[in-house]
């Protein structure tokens, strides 16, 4: 079988859709020899890569993704004409509309869909393109059982032509051994103000459905009892990093930049527990890599979440500040729950890798091919 990977979204700052494609097709190149990947950053690993122009990067923003759809329905299916593979892989839903090669495609999650407002220009695009992406494909993988309900209720697609396959996440970097981050990695003006003794952890994204201002204001109710920090770790996105710091008052929350990788397994592993607001999630990942590292995990009692923890997490309610406020004190003052949790984290986390990941899509890509 010869695979051909729709790689563009890979970059040189690789968020949870670049992480996941990465992985993955550094997984499928083991299990494949004849696989070809079309991306503008090098995948180590893969023997053979076809270099496209680094302007589709997703690190780009707007202008990254309209080049990516450009590249996606005129040039790729040139590149597909001459190299002839027998099935295209799409690690998320991008893909040629037009041709006849079988396609299996990934989708995480239908936020724009959920949060219209969030995504004023996306949301077009998952409500006009997507579908006919997902059409066209033989096969479709959710990250989660919530996401192919979704993918099944918004487009009509048939349940049997979709596979729920959750990713997975590095176990040679996430383990509880090793680095810790702390609170000397904040400036010396803040810590020495408040006296810091640790820190609660958060990853991702700043937007609006990552409910962010309320895990905020829970957190304003009772950090000085613990002397404790938050540590938003995420890009400093300027259509919302006002109005959070307008929320922060005199609390020590502290937002980080973009965090390379290579940082990511101490952060974790240097945090009292790591918290998860979201109203909505396609999946997980960060959650998965904290509990990788053997942190406790706080996490908003929403399906992807639930499903992807199962007992190895405390939930909350994440449209009630109280109860989010109620969770992280129980956790931080209980050390017999934070250990429970910590061994629950592990065992759970044993569960999921980027090598089963990769074996599922696989088992995915020769279906797709071998439809006639």
């Amino acid at each position: 079988m010869r695979i051909a990977v729709n790689g563009a979204i890979i970059g040189e700052k690789p968020t949870g859709l670049g992480v996941y494609a990465t992985n993955v097709v550094k997984e499928l190149a083991t299990r494949c020899t004849e696989m070809i990947v079309y991306t503008s950053v090098p995948v180590d690993g893969v023997p053979v890569v076809r270099r496209i122009p680094p302007l589709v990067r997703p690190e780009l923003r707007l202008k990254g993704h309209a080049c990516r759809l450009l590249w996606t329905q005129s040039v790729l299916p040139w590149h597909i004409m001459i190299d002839c593979p027998d099935v295209l892989f799409n690690p998320l839903p991008e893909g040629p509309l037009f041709g006849k090669i079988p396609m299996v495609t990934v989708t995480h999650d239908l936020i724009p869909l959920r949060c219209p407002d969030e995504y004023p220009r996306q949301q077009y695009y998952f409500r006009y393109l997507v579908p006919a992406v997902l059409h066209r494909s033989r096969r479709i993988i959710a990250d989660s059982t919530a996401t192919k309900e979704d993918i099944q209720s918004f487009y009509g697609i048939d349940g049997e032509r979709i596979a729920v396959v959750p990713a997975g996440y590095d176990r040679t970097i996430f383990v509880p051994e090793g680095d810790r981050w702390s609170l000397s990695a904040i400036p010396t003006s803040m810590d020495g103000h408040y006296q810091l003794n640790g820190y609660i952890l958060y990853v991702g994204n700043l937007f609006p459905h990552k409910n962010l201002a309320r895990l905020i204001r829970a957190f304003r109710s009772f950090w000085h009892e613990f002397r404790i920090a938050l540590v938003i770790a995420g890009d400093r996105d300027p259509r919302f990093i006002s109005f959070l710091e307008s929320e922060i008052g005199s609390a020590p929350v502290f937002i980080m930049n973009y965090v390379s990788a290579s940082i990511l397994p101490a952060l974790y592993r240097g945090a009292e527990l790591f918290v998860l607001p979201s109203l909505y999630e396609g999946f997980g990942l960060t959650p998965l890599e904290a509990m990788a590292c053997g942190t406790p995990v706080v996490l908003s009692r929403t399906p992807p979440l639930t499903e992807l923890a199962g007992d190895a997490a405390l939930y909350f309610d994440p449209m009630d500040e109280v109860s989010i406020a109620e969770a992280l004190r129980m956790v931080l003052a209980d050390s017999a729950l934070r250990s429970s949790l910590r061994e629950k984290a592990l065992r759970r986390a044993q569960l999921f890798s980027w090598e089963r990941t990769a074996r599922l899509v696989f088992n995915e890509l020769s279906a797709a091919a071998n439809v006639e």
